[in-house]
């Protein structure tokens, strides 16, 4: 082959291929004045601090390319992923798990705001109207400080009763709210605010005044309470369910969630990701990686007469149950399958439990393999969304996990749901509002951004692995790769 490329061209060729980042998927510019090979290297080293802010270790890179196992091919890399998975457990249960006390606290908050619909605003609401919590204060994924979430939920009809929720709506609803809102300023709520109840989801935001811890100090609690929103519980009864599948689970999702927010890659208002989009991120993550020790169910395609005493059993084509199909409440002619498995009972959710720590149902648990430990998924999490996943084509979506299905793409997306996605778009796909982006906010260069973060973050974890725990690593491992990760330190998660 050699022999029948002129040398000028290979000349050319291995200067193209020396000049080239994938992380930043360009060539660097050539130096004027290549007096050598490190004049080619110095020019892609300027240009990945300029974009990346780092030089990534050219073996990570490699590896990387070639999908190399950190484990398998690096034996150093195994104190490094038992110490960051150590690590990460202990922050999970020191400071990001909520506590009894965190429920306790949001519980009576909800009691309370039920109380004055159905006391103080009787007039405005329909009896036995209830007040339900949904988002992180509930589906199990949720941090001390997280805000507490809350809709009403209307009472249904009985036969003899014309009574419609939409036609209430329609006529009381945004009346019925702004009376809520005026009882809650006048039972000292702080900071109420009714301006978003002419929106599509109308909502009223208040803080909640809790018990102080000093005397001097006035805890306030982030909360708003929304109507016609049966999406939001539908969306946090199937997160709740995975979030108890496995223990790994929340304790990734909180850390990626406190890694973005210290990174400043995780509010919607600066065009960045949601820790809701973050989380199905995670969860397609490991829908697709399917290995022996963390074999996740795609509970939207579960069979639904699947018990819990036979083998697991994924359908190729989503149930559809005439009583889980109800009409989305703000979109027209969309019809929302409500569909997702859901445990009927203590030794169901058991056996789900043995479905992921084995391959689609089979007995065995190797959660204490290190390839299928916390600090080792994390990794692979960060290699996948900066090296593998391609964002040019593909969708994050969890109906693109299970046996028989691949990727959901980009122009299926743009010709069934408008979704106008162009080649530097993010794409996460809603489980339940198929049609909508839950990336939507999130530019060409915010997403940029994102991918040079998972880079920098494996390019931190993988380097730390190359290096082992020998004379040549300068810091505890256990103690300092997370801080080195996420850089909290210096940033307050909320």
């Amino acid at each position: 082959m050699l022999a029948l490329l002129r040398q000028d061209a290979i000349s050319k060729l291995r200067q193209e291929y020396e000049l080239w980042c994938p992380i930043c998927e360009q060539s660097a510019p050539a130096p004027l004045k290549a007096v050598s090979a490190s004049s080619f290297a110095e020019s892609k080293h300027q240009m990945q601090k300029t974009i990346l802010g780092f030089i990534p270790d050219e073996r990570v890179l490699a590896f990387s390319r070639n999908k190399e196992n950190l484990v398998e091919r690096h034996s150093k890399a195994l104190p490094v992923l038992s110490a960051l998975t150590s690590s990460m457990h202990d922050l999970y249960e020191t400071e990001l798990c909520p506590t009894s006390d965190f429920y306790k606290a949001r519980e009576k908050v909800r009691s309370e705001m039920e109380r004055f619909v159905n006391k103080h605003c009787s007039a405005c609401f329909p009896l036995g109207s209830r007040v339900m919590v949904f988002g992180s204060s509930a589906n199990g994924f949720g941090s001390p400080t997280s805000d507490l979430d809350m809709c009403l939920q209307l009472p249904k009809p009985v036969k003899h009763d014309n009574f419609s929720a939409d036609d209430w709506f329609v006529t009381k609803g945004r009346e019925a709210m702004q009376a809520l809102a005026d009882t809650l300023k006048n039972h000292g709520m702080k900071e109420v605010d009714s301006s978003r109840l002419t929106a599509r989801i109308p909502v009223i935001m208040f803080r909640y005044p809790l018990p102080a811890i000093t005397s001097e100090e006035e805890q306030l609690l982030d909360c708003d309470i929304s109507i016609r929103n049966p999406l939001a519980l539908l969306n946090t009864q199937f997160l709740r369910i995975y979030s108890m599948l496995d223990p790994r689970i929340p304790v990734l999702s909180s850390v990626i969630k406190r890694w973005a927010k210290a990174r400043r890659i995780n509010d919607p208002k600066t065009h960045t990701l949601s820790s809701y989009g973050y989380l199905i991120m995670l969860l397609h993550f490991l829908l697709l990686r399917r290995k022996k020790g963390m074999c996740l169910p795609n509970l939207l395609y579960t069979d639904p007469n699947w018990k819990y005493n036979e083998e697991y059993n994924e359908l190729d084509l989503r149930p559809v149950i005439d009583n889980l199909m109800f009409p989305h409440p703000h979109e027209d002619a969309y019809v929302v399958n409500a569909y997702f498995y859901q445990p009927r009972g203590e030794a169901e959710l058991r056996s789900l439990q043995r479905v992921v720590s084995g391959e689609h149902g089979a007995p065995g648990n190797n959660s204490s393999d290190i390839s299928c430990s916390a600090g080792f998924l994390l990794a692979e999490f960060f290699r996948y969304y900066a090296y593998e996943f391609d964002y040019k084509r593909h969708v994050i979506s969890l109906h693109s996990g299970g046996r028989s299905r691949g990727f959901v793409e980009k122009e299926m997306k743009g010709e069934f749901d408008g979704w106008k996605l162009g080649s530097e778009s993010l794409g996460i796909e809603d489980p339940f509002e198929r049609f909508y982006n839950v990336a939507h906010v999130v530019t060409g260069t915010k997403l940029r951004r994102i991918r040079k973060e998972f880079a920098l973050a494996f390019t931190k974890i993988s380097s730390r692995c190359l290096m082992g725990n020998g004379d040549d690593l300068q810091i505890d491992i256990k103690e300092d790769l997370l801080n080195l990760l996420c850089e909290f330190k210096t940033v307050e998660v909320e």
